[in-house]
């Protein structure tokens, strides 16, 4: 069964593993970098934003 791995394809298995690892950490870190960038009041009203389940147009219309 170990025969037929191929040795030569461990390498890009590894690089392919890194890179995605190194990428998912890139996008994780720009996006603490953009949520500690707002400011203070973009901040509180991000905070206080309503989670209704139907669109404000919708709610306007009745």
């Amino acid at each position: 069964m170990f025969r037929r791995l191929n040795p030569e394809m461990w390498e890009w298995q590894s690089i392919a593993s890194i890179g995605a690892f190194a990428l998912t950490l890139a996008v994780f870190l720009f996006f603490i970098v953009r949520a500690m960038r707002l400011k203070k009041d973009v901040a509180s009203h991000m905070g206080n934003l309503p989670l209704d389940d139907e669109p404000s147009a919708a709610r306007d219309h009745e």
